[in-house]
């Protein structure tokens, strides 16, 4: 499934996890903790929008506040990995706080500061990028440490 949320908070790349917040509306999602008032929704993907080109201008190809993005709510997806590699045994964790990149995967927890997804799995390994397979995702409780 596909949705299309505006970006509530500052620049969102590609490939990170996204939140909802309650008092977003329903068309909002950020980088950030889901807890009970956040709501994980899915993975930002490239609209083809994302270029060089102004307004962007940079290689990042970010979303800014405000601007419609693409989020995939499950399928099979390519996410940015931080942290040591993952394979396709590893588990799926996802950060909300703390140094590094919010939103991003890892195969490992990060002392508090990510949350594990139990209904998804990496299908391939990698360093900086690797490819996901996400259902509709669900939080396990008690996974951070």
């Amino acid at each position: 499934a596909v949705t299309t949320p505006v970006a509530a908070s500052g620049e969102i790349g590609l490939g990170l996890a996204v939140v909802r917040v309650a008092t977003d509306s329903d068309r909002e999602v950020r980088l950030g903790a889901p807890d009970s008032s956040h709501k994980f929704v899915g993975v930002t993907v490239d609209d083809g929008f994302r270029t060089n080109a102004a307004p962007y201008g940079n290689s990042n190809h970010v979303y800014r506040r405000g601007d419609t993005m693409l989020v995939r709510e499950s399928g099979t997806l390519w996410v940015a990995i931080e942290g040591a590699p993952v394979t396709p045994d590893s588990p799926v964790f996802y950060r909300y706080s703390g140094a590094g990149t919010i939103g991003a995967f890892r195969g490992a927890t990060a002392t508090g500061a990510d949350l594990q997804l139990t209904n998804a799995r990496f299908l391939t390994g990698g360093t900086d990028l690797a490819q996901l397979l996400l259902g509709y995702a669900t939080i396990s409780s008690g996974t951070t440490v």
